[in-house]
């Protein structure tokens, strides 16, 4: 009667490896669950913005009815004083919007958390009651 080794044993007992790395095989499974997510990101994003570019260089005027216009359109909007207008109203709202809605949320999270404030329990269910 012959004896094994205890390695010999563990090798034997082993399962085999599949032919495929296991890197592959994730990465092949995490494709098929972002699979959908690309398809949809392509149709409503990446192509909606492409086809808004190839519109941005058509003069279009009625219902299918186009022609190709080049840079005109964006020559016709830089010369336009009221886009300049346009553009530093939005600037001037998106930065007062940013100095509001950043630092409140902070400042309030400071208070509901902080130990001085008094009935505290009080102010957390008047703050969180709308929601």
């Amino acid at each position: 009667m012959s004896t094994i080794t205890t390695q010999q044993a563990l090798q034997h007992n082993r399962p085999k490896r599949p032919k495929t790395p296991f890197f592959h095989r994730r990465w092949v499974v995490a494709l098929v669950f972002m699979l959908p997510f690309l398809v949809l990101f392509g149709v409503f994003r990446v192509y909606a913005v492409g086809y808004a570019v190839v519109l941005s260089f058509q003069d279009i005027e009625g219902i299918g009815v186009s022609e190709w216009s080049g840079f005109s359109n964006y020559r016709r909007l830089f010369s336009d004083s009221t886009f300049f207008t346009a553009l530093r109203n939005t600037a001037l709202y998106t930065a007062g919007t940013l100095l509001v809605l950043v630092p409140v949320p902070f400042v309030l999270a400071a208070v509901l958390q902080s130990k001085l404030v008094a009935r505290q329990a009080a102010l957390r269910s008047a703050f969180f009651l709308p929601v």
